[in-house]
This record gives C-alpha cells, sequence and structure tokens, in this order.
C-alpha cells in the first residue's frame, strides 16, 4: 500500500465555532493506492481546539504507522471509495440524500434579509454556531426568528457551564417551540441533560455521542459525524433521532457524509447538515456543490467524484 497526501485550506466568512476564531481551515487528502491497484481518497480534517491533533502531526502519526481516529475514519472511507471507483461507480449515484438545513457560522453577522433568502432557496432549518457572546446572541434570536419559517438548531460545542445555559434557556423561552434541538450545551451528564429536557427541551449530543447512545431521555437527538463515528454508532438500533453532519471538512467529506446519510436515512424522514461548503469560499472542489437551496448536489466522476479535481494536485509520497 503506497500512501500520498496533499494539504488543502479552507477560507471560511466568519470563525466556526465558540472555540476557535480563525477564519482558515488547513487539513490534508489522502490517496491511497492498495496493493491490488485500486486507489481510494479520503479527507483528514482536524479540529485542534476540539482536542484533534493537528494536520502536521496527523500525518506524522500515520508516517509512524500509529493511527488517530481521523486516520481511522479517514482509510475506512478511502477503502470504499477504492471499491467503487475499481467498478466505475458514485456512491451517490442511485441513493437519495435527504435535505439540509442552512448553516450560519456567526449569529452576530447574520441578518434578516440573509434568513429571508434561505427560505426563498427552501430551506426549513437552520443551523447556528453560538457561544461567543451569549447575551448578544439571544437579542439576536429574538430579533430575526419569532416571524420566520425556520426550526432553529443551536450548537455550542460544549462552551457554556450550566448556569449560563439556565440563563440563556430563561431569555429565549419565546422562542421554545421554534428550536428543533439545542446541541452540546453543557457537556454530557445524564441527570443534568434530562432534567432540561423534562422541562420540554430537545437536546443533541455530539461530541459523547456514543455515551448519550441509547439515552433517549437525556439526549433526544444523535449528531453523527462519520469522519469521526463509526457504523458501531450510526447503525445501533436506538429510538433517538439520528443527524448526519460534515466535521467541517474538505468536500470530499462531504460526499462521504452525504454516502452515510443516504445509509441511515434512506426515506429521508430528517434534515440532516450536509452543505458545509457554503460556510467557505468557493474552491475547485465545491464548485461542483449546490450552492442553492438544500438538496445534495452528487459532484462527477467515480466514488466520491472530483476525478478531474484529484487528478491534477500536487500529491506528496512518504
Amino acid at each position: 500500500m503506497k500512501i500520498a497526501y496533499g494539504y488543502y485550506q479552507l477560507d471560511s466568512k466568519s470563525s466556526l465555532n465558540a472555540c476557535s476564531s480563525s477564519k482558515s481551515r488547513t487539513g490534508a487528502l489522502l490517496r491511497v493506492v492498495y496493493e491490488d491497484g485500486r486507489i481510494g481518497y479520503a479527507d483528514c480534517h482536524p479540529w485542534p481546539e476540539l482536542g484533534d491533533l493537528p494536520i502536521q502531526e496527523q500525518l506524522a502519526c500515520l508516517f509512524k504507522g500509529r493511527w488517530t481516529p481521523l486516520l481511522d475514519r479517514a482509510f475506512f472511507f478511502a477503502q470504499i471509495d477504492a471499491a467503487a471507483r475499481s467498478k466505475a461507480h458514485h456512491l451517490l449515484q442511485s441513493t437519495p440524500i435527504p435535505e439540509s438545513h442552512f448553516f450560519i457560522g456567526d449569529l452576530i453577522l447574520c441578518s434578516v434579509d440573509h434568513l429571508l433568502q434561505a427560505v426563498a432557496e427552501g430551506f426549513t432549518h437552520v443551523k447556528l454556531k453560538m457561544g461567543r457572546d451569549l447575551q448578544a446572541e439571544a437579542d439576536q434570536l429574538l430579533e430575526l426568528f419569532p416571524q420566520l419559517p425556520l426550526k432553529i438548531r443551536i450548537d455550542f460545542n460544549e462552551s457554556l457551564n450550566l448556569t449560563q445555559f439556565t440563563h440563556f434557556l430563561d431569555r429565549i423561552a419565546p422562542l421554545k417551540y421554534h428550536i428543533d434541538f439545542i446541541e452540546d450545551p453543557i457537556p454530557f451528564q445524564v441527570d443534568l441533560w434530562e432534567g432540561f429536557q423534562q422541562q420540554g427541551w430537545t437536546l443533541a449530543c455530539d461530541r459523547h455521542a456514543a455515551t448519550a447512545c441509547c439515552q433517549p431521555h437525556a439526549a433526544s437527538v444523535l449528531i453523527i459525524k462519520p469522519a469521526i463515528h463509526g457504523p458501531e454508532l450510526y447503525l445501533k438500533e436506538t429510538s433517538q433521532r439520528k443527524i448526519i453532519t460534515t466535521n467541517l471538512g474538505h468536500p470530499i467529506e462531504q460526499v462521504a457524509a452525504a454516502y452515510i446519510c443516504s445509509c441511515v436515512d434512506p426515506h429521508c424522514l430528517d434534515t440532516h447538515g450536509l452543505l458545509s461548503h457554503r460556510a467557505y469560499r468557493p474552491t475547485l472542489f465545491s464548485s461542483q456543490l449546490n450552492w442553492r437551496g438544500p438538496q445534495f448536489t452528487r459532484p462527477k466522476g467515480t466514488g466520491c467524484g472530483f476525478n478531474d479535481e484529484l487528478a491534477v494536485l500536487p500529491w506528496e509520497e512518504f
């Protein structure tokens, strides 16, 4: 097996969560050539702010034959991609892809015109990354959303403490029935989360989804990122809703997430988070994806697509 890598950079319009002020994200695509000649591609996109090793250290681990969770998932998808490419088959060729929510990385920079445009494009759900300035964000929520036909998903990336979250819920109480779910407000703790859900709030767990799995009384929703979570989680039988999202990585990672989403929700019963490329400025890869509306567009090519784009990248071999 021969492995090569290529760095990439994604430039966002704003910082993408409360844990990061950076507007630029760096990751690496991996190209794996197997002994039988098959070639597969995958993405490794770490979030050091959330505990991942930086991309240079991820690649150093790979060179030394040490596996990280992100590398493990990347090689899982490289195998899937290689199998499809060897048959000249696209991973999304014959599978329906559920709709996605509209992503907003910084609520304070959002305007009512921005949201009205999302409604006009057909979005029914909006996901907000919050936790930088709780008071200002609560005021903005109450200002923008009461009259809009959008269900709200709020992600705090575990940036709040118990007191902050309690005060926040009191402040946004008028919006309670507009809220689809609140994701990772505080670190997952069964008794605390259960108490909030008993008050009528719906909580979603991402960072500790494996622990929250099969505990719907504490977390009604599981946020599953195929770049992080494996089939032992997303194929687990549970009454909880499973929302598939990207890790805000490369478009190749988006295709991998869309593929898993089609397996988890084949009847398109829920709204997921597959359109993360819209948080970044267009690239050669993302220009093939959908920039209007909640539907995911299948990129040209085989496997996860992007055959022409991948062929011209400057790859570095180990």
